[in-house]
């Protein structure tokens, strides 16, 4: 049995409004470039891989007025590591597309990318007449298991998850059936949406594991509260019936 009676719902309300305003959704990349010393580097950029995948870098260079350049006047270096570390994962000179092309790449192999995480790339252009002359990017992206990004997913499931616990909480503060009702199809949702999309960077057995286990909570959750509405509603029936008797007498 989860509540007894129903009290106003205008405080927990305007808590769950202040809740859903203040939660943060936002996230960003951050991609640094150095066009200071004659050369702009512009990446296709990256956002996320997927492991033991090998990925291919591709890239093009322009000068200080924003003309590409093709890959006869400019060469390019190329670094990757994992984030936190200094060992070098690859490096060395790009490759260069057959021909007057204007742009350069590195295909990594998948060995590389082994470790789900943040990795750090550099990539270092010059002039071949002028070394002189030269630009540099470095950039963040991230291995997940599937490639695709985690921060919209991860924090969807989080924040459902969490909004879920706080109904509950709430039903038992305001001792309220109907927010324990609202809060079991809350966890129905999660759990059905992380079966779908899984969470963090895995989409595995574990995620699915463990959404089965939150639908088989929202489910009790739902049908406990369901039948505890249905009786304090016929009871209040019974009870005013009895009343309206007792006055006839």
């Amino acid at each position: 049995m989860f509540f007894n009676k129903h009290n106003g719902a205008k405080a927990p309300l305007l808590f769950l409004f202040v809740l859903l305003v203040l939660l943060p959704f936002t996230t960003a990349t951050r991609v640094t470039t150095n066009p200071a010393q004659g050369l702009q580097i512009n990446t296709w950029e990256v956002g996320t891989a997927q492991q033991n995948q090998p990925y291919n870098f591709v890239w093009d260079v322009s000068d200080s007025y924003g003309q590409l350049l093709n890959n006869t006047e400019i060469n390019c270096i190329f670094f990757l590591q994992k984030a936190g570390t200094t060992i070098p994962l690859a490096s060395g000179n790009s490759s260069k597309p057959p021909g007057d092309s204007k742009s350069w790449y590195k295909l990594v192999p998948a060995s590389a990318f082994t470790q789900l995480g943040n990795y750090n790339y550099q990539i270092d252009c010059y002039r071949v007449s002028n070394v002189s002359v030269s630009g540099s990017v470095l950039s963040v992206f991230t291995i997940t298991t599937d490639g695709e990004p985690i921060n919209t997913g991860t924090k969807t499931f989080i924040i459902m998850f969490l909004l879920s616990v706080v109904i509950l909480v709430l039903g038992f503060i305001f001792t309220n059936h109907i927010f324990s009702f609202i809060s079991g199809l809350s966890f129905l949702v999660t759990g059905s949406y992380s079966m779908i999309y899984g969470f963090a960077t895995n989409l595995s057995q574990y995620s699915r594991m463990v959404s089965v286990i939150i639908i088989g909570l929202g489910a009790i959750i739902t049908l406990i509260s369901a039948l505890e509405l249905i009786k304090e509603t016929s009871g209040g029936d019974g009870d005013n019936n009895n009343q309206e008797e007792g006055d006839d007498d």
